[in-house]
């Protein structure tokens, strides 16, 4: 992982050098040279300038009038002559506050050249809980333990690290697990800069698993000696395993870089078919995906894997769009864009009829291209492995995938949004005077999936983080969690998998397993089948024949029904079970050895119905004017019907079972509206989205009726999709 990190910080220094003097001072450079105030302004219009003209996703976080604020704050803060460094630091949070991954700054060739040539933190980090642990010490005489945390360095805490380094580091929508990724994965050189460079390292620490705390000074490192010490060879950003005693294949893709794998000499297209053609010929029924630290690349590359993984032809990305089709001389002026490519890459777009400026329709854009299947597609259980740094790309496969093709997604939530992003080409912009480099993406593209958060990345089935004992150990603790489920040995396995061990009683067949927060469920399966046993197959058509019951027991022992149905969820067969909770959907399906096993969906949304719209439109109904509105929601209802004053929950709730004769907590209506408060805050993790977001301070009486307006054109617009 080391090597990949040197080469991948050789690769972005030497993009900015573009010199064979690469870690050599450049002669007469001055990193205290302060630049006059009128350049600096002068650099800062430009920068607006570009990003105003060409950016294609200014807006998807901000509004316009948000923005415009956000410049003329940001330019009122150029006030005096300042560095290089002082002015990149400056302006990257004005940046940041695009919430783009894509859109970056760099300072110049010359000062990373200085910054190189000083010595560095000697060692690697891991952030895990916004706590700082050594991963690999680069000194061998350093007494320094992997897993040994970091508490302060030269007097500050690792909370004034992320929070004066985090506005540097560019993401997508609100990710911020992203940004920790990225600041551990070059720490050195982010600390560098916004930290004095010094000879020593002053150190709080405490050693693993000891909370006595220790004080150390440790000498820095300097880039030649780390390049020296790092002996081990640089991870392939394509291989694979295959491990024939669970007939499983592990396929780990560093990155989906043309670049970066052609260094390698790897033709992806050659290795793609020949894993494949493996996998096909010793007939391997597991496939694993890992693309944990992945941070994107190329669409060719995934969509060359997709080949080999959908059952039937697909496009990966329902729009391309450009922000305009006429771009400012400004902007050729500085970026190094050519013109002639410009040109050819605009002339690919057209404006729509909703005013957007979208790639042709005829146009071969192979992000937007309907693509084919190869002829050896794998057909066993897909699995991918995601992280924090699963980003751009490597965020568009799963969320291509988790909507369109039957996986289960292991891990973290990935640093890259699940929706889309903007990219494209990112030409580089060249600021004059202070030699800064902003990266400006130029296209924005929308992924062909569904059932989104909006700003929240593709989020796992199985939920499982590092801990600060898996560097200590030397384990990774993410693939063990998978590889004990292919093998069904399934111990800590996360609680959204459920075993229903069948015992035969009676004349049926009984299941019985723990469910939420001391809720139990069992089911019942006809007499028949006491002797003979039960397969998937046939416990999908008993669902279907209605011939499954069930019961759910409460902490109370109350006893309500369950029902189950079988609904087509990405091209398969899965099981709705309906609870008076709310509707669950079943994936991941499979009785094995008398155990019924699954994976609950709980963000499943079934097909919008005419009776979402009702109940949405009966519960504006119940909210004509503030003082309809009970801004005070305890999730109890009886109050807001008694006296006819409404929280969001509760004349939705209200409104489910006055349309439905029952009531779902799951249902696509309120499903809609919770996914949509998500959209409107990513910034907040609700508990309760419903309740939370009546009941905070900065909402109003308008921003409920926008909530439950925006979900009525949604259901509308998907019953319009659906005739």
């Amino acid at each position: 992982m080391m090597k990949k990190k040197l080469l991948h910080t050789f690769i972005l220094i030497l993009a900015l050098v573009n010199t064979n003097q690469l870690l050599i001072a450049q002669k007469g450079y001055d990193s205290k040279r302060k630049i006059k105030l009128d350049k600096l302004q002068e650099d800062y219009r430009i920068l607006r300038e570009i990003i105003e003209a060409v950016h294609p996703g200014l807006y998807l976080y901000q509004t316009p009038e948000k923005m415009t604020k956000t410049f003329d704050d940001y330019y009122l803060k150029i006030n005096r002559d300042l560095t290089e460094l002082e002015f990149y630091k400056l302006i990257v949070p004005m940046l940041d506050s695009i919430h783009c991954g894509h859109t970056s700054a760099e300072l110049s060739p010359e000062y990373y050249n200085k910054l190189y040539s000083k010595p560095l933190i000697p060692f690697d980090i891991e952030i895990i809980d916004n706590k700082f642990f050594v991963k690999k010490n680069w000194i061998d005489s350093l007494d320094l333990l992997p897993g040994t945390e970091i508490l302060t360095i030269n007097g500050f805490t690792a909370k004034e690290i992320i929070d004066s380094i985090s506005p540097s580091i560019s993401c997508d929508s609100y990710q911020r697990a992203y940004k920790l990724f990225r600041m551990a994965l070059h720490f050195r050189l982010h600390f560098a800069k916004y930290f004095d460079q010094t000879e020593k390292f002053e150190l709080s620490i405490t050693q693993p698993k000891d909370s006595i705390q220790e004080q150390l000074v440790v000498s820095g490192i300097g880039w030649k000696e780390l390049q020296r010490k790092d002996t081990l060879p640089t991870p392939k950003p394509l291989s694979y395993e295959i491990i024939d005693s669970i007939s499983t294949c592990v396929l780990r893709i560093e990155s989906f870089s043309m670049g970066y794998i052609g260094l390698f000499g790897i033709d992806y297209k050659v290795f793609f078919k020949d894993v494949f053609t493996q996998i096909c010929r010793k007939n391997i029924q597991n496939l694993v995906i890992d693309i944990r630290g992945n941070d994107g690349g190329n669409p060719e590359v995934f969509i060359t894997l997709l080949k080999y993984l959908m059952y039937k032809s697909f496009n990966v990305y329902s729009k391309s769009v450009i922000q305009t089709q006429v771009y400012p001389k400004v902007f050729f002026k500085y970026s190094d864009l050519p013109r002639k490519y410009s040109k050819k890459w605009i002339s690919s777009f057209t404006e729509s009829i909703n005013g957007e400026i979208v790639v042709k329709p005829t146009d071969k854009f192979i992000e937007t291209l309907i693509q084919q299947p190869e002829d050896t597609i794998f057909r066993g259980n897909l699995y991918i492995l995601t992280d924090a740094g699963s980003y751009s790309a490597a965020s568009v496969l799963p969320s291509f995938l988790k909507s369109n093709q039957k996986v289960t997604l292991f891990g973290e939530e990935t640093g890259g949004t699940a929706s889309g992003n903007t990219g494209g080409i990112i030409p580089t912009v060249n600021l004059p005077k202070s030699k800064i480099r902003i990266n400006v993406p130029l296209a924005s593209t929308v992924i062909n999936s569904n059932n989104l958060i909006w700003g929240r990345g593709v989020t796992p089935h199985f939920s499982i983080q590092r801990k600060p004992e898996d560097i200590i150990d030397n384990r990774d603790r993410q693939m063990e969690y998978l590889m004990n489920y292919i093998r069904f040995s399934k111990d800590s396995l996360p609680d959204n998998y459920f075993e229903i061990k069948l015992k035969k009683e009676g004349s049926s067949i009984n299941g019985e397993s723990q469910y939420i927060e001391g809720f139990r469920f069992s089911i019942n399966i006809p007499d028949e089948y006491k002797t003979k046993g039960l397969d998937n197959d046939q416990f999908i058509k008993l669902v279907d024949d209605k011939k499954i019951t069930g019961i759910l027991t409460s902490p109370n022992q109350k006893i309500t029904p369950l029902q189950f149905e079988i609904v087509n969820h990405r091209g398969f067969d899965d099981i709705y079970m309906k609870t008076s909770l709310g509707y669950f959907l079943w994936e991941k399906f499979e009785i094995k050895n008398d155990t019924l096993s699954f994976v609950i969906n709980w963000w499943y949304c079934s097909p919008a119905t005419q009776k979402d719209l009702q109940i949405l439109q009966m519960a504006k109904s119940l909210l004509l004017d503030s003082t309809d509105w009970n801004s005070n929601d305890d999730r109890k209802c009886e109050d807001d019907i008694e006296c006819n004053k409404w929280s969001l929950f509760c004349a939705l709730r209200n409104s489910s079972i006055q349309v439905t004769g029952e009531y779902n907590h799951h249902n696509t209506a309120m499903q809609t509206v919770r996914n949509i408060i998500f959209e409107l805050n990513p910034e907040i993790e609700f508990e309760h989205a419903l309740m939370d977001c009546n009941n905070s301070e900065n909402t109003n009486f308008s921003d409920i009726i926008r909530i439950l307006d925006i979900a009525v054109n949604k259901i509308k617009q998907q019953l319009a999709e659906k005739e």
